[in-house]
């Protein structure tokens, strides 16, 4: 039998190699290989014409968040059953709000450890109770605001904020990586993009109380809630993305009772 510090290492070590590392490797060569391809295309376009530069929406884009979710996708395949009830066992007669610090100074220091780790912070019995009493907090708060319709913002004010945004730095890739479906291809496709969502305008006072009836109108309540949230932080994209990104793990938080398994957004 193995005690102490030996079952402890080997216990973190457990939860490798992932069982789907074979087809992750495969998935980020993929990733990397479509990266690399959309880049070419897009500098030959540059090359001949260099006023296309507004048309490129990828030209400042990478693949961080496609990687992150690789990278997520292959940690949830992880063996964490054994380990976890293994940490259940020696954590069991100690009071919540201590057994994870007990477990961090158990398991071996570097990255393995930070690994298992993260994948205990998840379950709720090494928990902090503050930290569920917050989680609880957010779930109510979005079960208070999930159903409250969109208030949407008028239309002539919503280009303004695209306008804008496509000046600040960073914003043009923030916006896209938060939108599905149409992209926003530049200065020039404000319009189409709006009309896109709501449909031709109506010439009324009373956009704001339309709905959206275009072919993507699905994408509208996302795009209204990241322009509302633009101009909340006086066209900051850093603190836009940092405030999306918290009301994400507040959904997440309702529906799962944990963090996003899909890792930090990419600003």
């Amino acid at each position: 039998m193995v005690y102490g510090e030996e079952k402890a290492r080997d216990m973190t070590r457990s939860l490798l190699p992932s069982r789907h590392r074979d087809s992750a490797r495969a998935e980020r060569a993929r990733i990397h290989r479509s990266a690399r391809r959309q880049s070419r295309v897009e500098v030959a376009q540059l090359t001949r014409d260099p006023e296309a530069f507004e048309d490129l929406a990828g030209l400042d884009d990478d693949a961080t968040g496609d990687i992150r979710y690789m990278v997520c996708r292959r940690r949830q395949a992880d063996k964490v059953a054994p380990f976890i009830r293994w940490a259940r066992a020696i954590a069991r007669p100690l009071p919540q709000h201590s057994r994870l610090s007990h477990l961090r100074g158990l398991v071996p220091q570097g990255v393995i450890r930070d690994h298992a780790l993260f994948h205990l912070s998840a379950e709720k019995d090494f928990e902090h109770p503050a930290e569920t009493a917050r989680k609880e907090a957010l779930r109510r708060r979005w079960a208070r605001d999930r159903n409250r319709p969109p208030s949407w913002m008028e239309r002539g004010e919503q280009a303004e904020l695209l306008r804008t945004l496509l000046r600040a730095p960073g914003g043009h890739r923030a916006f896209n990586r938060f939108v599905t479906g149409r992209k926003l291809l530049g200065q020039h496709d404000v319009l189409p993009f709006l009309a896109a969502m709501w449909g031709q305008p109506r010439g009324t006072r009373h956009d704001r109380w339309t709905q959206p009836s275009g072919p993507y109108a699905n994408q509208a309540s996302s795009v209204n809630k990241f322009l509302r949230m633009f101009k909340k932080h006086r066209g900051d994209v850093e603190a836009t993305v940092n405030a999306l990104e918290l009301e994400s793990r507040a959904f997440w938080m309702f529906v799962l009772g944990r963090p996003s398994p899909y890792g930090r957004p990419s600003p």
